[in-house]
């Protein structure tokens, strides 16, 4: 792969990708010094030079299981990246007066929280209003 610049994605990863906690230093290394050829090949706008570039195509695409290192990382980049994370608010409306109907007065009903999940979908909709 050939690449012109280094690759950095500061919304994602602001203090970049070997200070994420995601990944390796060796993953880090490819993503910064092959990212941007492995970008140009995922979307199709820059066509496969080699064997090796149509391996990688061939991999992100799903048409071959990822076995290159560049595919691995660049799966794992995408996934971190733009990948469905799972957000859990608790939602509850905590404690509740005893119904008359309850046996002992001095008692009290607590709600239990209850667990949505929320996609980035709705999140980002939410921010743009």
């Amino acid at each position: 792969m050939q690449s012109t610049a280094r690759f950095f994605d500061r919304k994602n990863f602001p203090h970049g990708f070997s200070r994420s906690g995601v990944f390796t230093l060796a993953e880090s290394d490819l993503l910064e010094n092959y990212g941007r050829a492995m970008q140009a090949l995922s979307d199709g706008s820059q066509s496969p030079q080699d064997e090796s570039d149509l391996q990688f195509v061939k991999e992100v695409s799903g048409d071959l299981p990822p076995q290159s290192a560049e595919a691995k990382v660049w799966l794992k980049y995408m996934e971190k990246a733009f990948g469905k994370r799972r957000v859990y608010v608790l939602c509850g409306e905590g404690k509740k007066k005893a119904s008359k109907s309850s046996d002992t007065a001095d008692s009290e009903e607590i709600d239990e929280p209850q667990i949505d999940v929320v996609d980035d979908e709705l999140i980002a909709n939410m921010d743009n209003e």
